[in-house]
């Protein structure tokens, strides 16, 4: 979280879209943590289950930060994953509403 806010007030400069986007990054991962949480809770792990592809899973790509940091530089980094994060907090938040249709009660867990 301190890395995106950081990269956008070090971005900033003379235009405020990088701090934006950064703060923006910054605060739609713990959300993204807390609603998936919840959702977990609420109706099981299946409900949060992320598939792979050809091996890999979706927190395989953290090792593309550095090499497209060092090629290409910070700020296309923090856009494609501000504007990712962003994203893929809307997509946690419908998939959350969804998960549950009308009419069927959440899972209870069985007392111990």
């Amino acid at each position: 979280t301190a890395l995106f806010v950081g990269l956008g007030i070090g971005l900033s400069g003379e235009r405020n879209w990088p701090l934006v986007l950064g703060l923006s990054a910054a605060f739609s991962m713990p959300l993204i943590t807390a609603i998936r949480m919840s959702m977990e809770r609420r109706y099981g792990v299946k409900s949060v289950r992320r598939g792979t592809v050809a091996g890999f899973e979706s927190e395989d790509f953290v090792y593309l930060v550095g090499p497209i940091t060092w090629i290409f530089g910070p700020l296309p980094f923090l856009v494609v994953y501000g504007c990712g994060t962003i994203g893929y907090l809307v997509w946690t938040a419908v998939r959350f509403f969804h998960a549950n249709p009308v009419g069927r009660a959440p899972r209870r867990k069985a007392p111990r």
